[in-house]
Formats: C-alpha cells, structure tokens, sequence
C-alpha cells in the first residue's frame, strides 16, 4: 500500500496510548487493545497461539483510545499520508490538544 510502507516493526503497541496496531503491508490497518501473552509478561508477539483468546471487557476509556487511533489513521490516509507509529501517534495527541472528540477526526472541515 502506498500509505504503510515496509518497517522494522508492523505490530505496535503506541506508548503513552496503549492501544495495540497492526499495519499491513497490503494496507490493512488493525487497532485493538493490547493482547496479554500468557507468562512471559511479553505482549508483543506473532505467535498467536501463546495469546489468551478470550473476550473480555474493554473500558470506555481504551475503547474511546481505539476509536481515536482508528480515525487518527482514517485521517491520515485521507490526506495522502504515511500510516507509521509515528505519525498516529501524532494524529492522536494533536486531536487532544486541540480538544476535538474522536469522531471529529473523521469531519475535514476541521
């Protein structure tokens, strides 16, 4: 995809964010809450099979966080930008530093 390019790492969790994202070389971009990995404390892995795959819970707090993300990417791609940690990151902080909410991301006339 022309938006996420080729990186070191394609599965982050976004310090400061703790919202876990996959970019996809074939440009599919996947936001969830940080997966647990049984034992090791480690929770970035490709070995899904050490992953606890229950469904549980998820907060207001971090379910806002991941809409937020989702959007923060949606925006990024309509203006023609790269999809990087860095940059959603960015995308994010700038959206709650200006006070907007997450839907807002989505609405160019802002």
């Amino acid at each position: 995809s022309v938006y996420v390019r080729r990186q070191a790492q394609h599965l982050v969790t976004l310090p400061q964010i703790g919202v876990m994202v996959v970019l996809g070389n074939n440009g599919w971009v996947w936001v969830c809450a940080p997966p647990k990995v049984a034992g090791s404390g480690r929770q970035e892995t490709l070995n899904f099979s050490q992953m606890d795959v229950r469904y549980e819970q998820v907060s207001d707090a971090l379910r806002e966080r991941i809409c937020r993300v989702r959007n923060a990417v949606l925006a990024l791609a309509a203006q023609g930008l790269e999809v990087t940690p860095e940059t959603i990151t960015f995308a994010y902080e700038q959206s709650l530093q200006r006070g907007l909410a997450a839907w807002e991301l989505l609405d160019a006339s802002r």
